[in-house]
């Protein structure tokens, strides 16, 4: 949140620096000033940006109301101008990148409120950092790689730029051979590549999947609980508690998550943008 203030503060500040170049760079002798054409407003005095239809910036009403006879505009005016616009308006045109984080209980976050699951968490970091992402929560709990395929359609719909894929504990639990759940995540993210769609593959101990990614060309993160455990076994402040047998983790424990995963979903988004 923090940050976030910290961006739009300057956001102002550049603003209000650009209008005081506007109003310093324009010099005119004797103004006489030629009524305005009337500009589209909202309610709220908002004008409508001429260049992209539909979308509403903040124009100060000096722009508005040039001297055009009598008066010289310099190109410095005319650069201030097009500076205004380009802060008003260039956050505007930015898609916001959809992204599905698909898995078992530890995605959807059993046993603990929505805001605290890893997505949550994870979205909320790359929004302080500037990145305009939605992460979905296609988390089931006691869902196997085989379940997944079996709803991957639904999961993962049109739409979607990217996919975090973290499945295979609950197979591993079934001792379902690692071989198989090798094959049922070459065939999810298979799927993804055919539609287009970049894949971060998430292991875990005592499984290592980067063959996987490596043959599919996919980035991969080691370990989802890294940081969360010693000796293979989780921290007790940061498990679930209450009489959780599977050994879940807790709000703090997905934060700790979503912090260090961080850095891979944002190489995650960078091919997004590629």
């Amino acid at each position: 949140m923090a940050v976030a203030i910290a961006h739009l503060a300057e956001n102002v500040k550049r603003r209000l620096f650009i209008a005081a170049l506007w109003r310093r760079a324009i010099w005119t002798s004797r103004p006489r000033m030629l009524p305005s054409p009337p500009a589209a407003t909202t309610s709220r005095g908002a004008s409508l940006d001429p260049f992209r239809r539909g979308v509403l910036v903040r124009i100060p009403k000096a722009f508005l109301s040039i001297p055009v006879r009598g008066a010289r505009v310099s190109l410095a005016a005319i650069a201030c101008l097009a500076l205004w616009l380009a802060v008003a308006a260039g956050p505007a045109m930015a898609k916001t990148i959809s992204i599905v984080a698909l898995g078992d209980s530890n995605t959807y976050g059993y046993g603990i409120k929505r805001p605290g699951t890893y997505p949550s968490q994870l979205e909320i970091l790359l929004q302080a950092r500037g990145y305009d992402v939605d992460i979905v929560n296609r988390g089931v709990s006691g869902d196997t790689t085989f379940d997944a395929l079996g709803r991957l359609e639904k999961a993962v719909p049109e739409g979607t730029d990217a996919l975090i894929l973290f499945l295979g504990r609950n197979d591993w639990r079934r001792n379902t051979p690692p071989s198989a759940i090798s094959h049922n995540l070459e065939i999810i993210i298979g799927q993804m590549r055919q539609r287009g769609i970049p894949v971060l593959l998430v292991g875990f101990k005592p499984h290592d999947f980067s063959d996987v990614a490596e043959k599919y060309g996919v980035l991969y993160y080691p370990d989802f609980f890294d940081g969360t455990m010693v000796l293979n076994r989780k921290l007790r402040k940061y498990r679930l508690g209450g009489g959780d047998i599977a050994g879940h983790l807790n709000a703090d424990g997905y934060a700790v998550v979503a912090n260090r995963m961080l850095p891979s979903v944002e190489q995650l988004i960078a091919q997004v943008s590629d």
